[in-house]
């Protein structure tokens, strides 16, 4: 008897994304910017960011501290990925 593949729900759940936002010309601009060099370099700096910020949590492990790096850096990284002229 031959075993049944794991279903992957990160792919279901991206298919079922893709179903919902089909047509949809942000959606489609949205996919295509994803793939750029540029956001992918953008995407990378804020993983760093988050890694440094999460490693500095880590040394002061009290609420307030957690607090204030994680919303100035949660904004931050917002900024890089957002979708603006140059």
């Amino acid at each position: 008897m031959a075993k049944q593949p794991i279903p992957n729900p990160a792919r279901w759940l991206r298919g079922a994304l893709d179903w919902l936002c089909a047509g949809r010309a942000d959606y489609r601009a949205f996919q295509r910017r994803r793939k750029t060099r540029e956001h992918r370099a953008r995407l990378s700096l804020c993983k760093t960011i988050w890694i440094v910020v999460g490693l500095l949590m880590l040394l002061k492990p009290s609420l307030p501290f957690i607090i204030m790096l994680s919303l100035p850096t949660t904004f931050v990284c917002f900024a890089l990925l957002d979708e603006y002229e140059r």
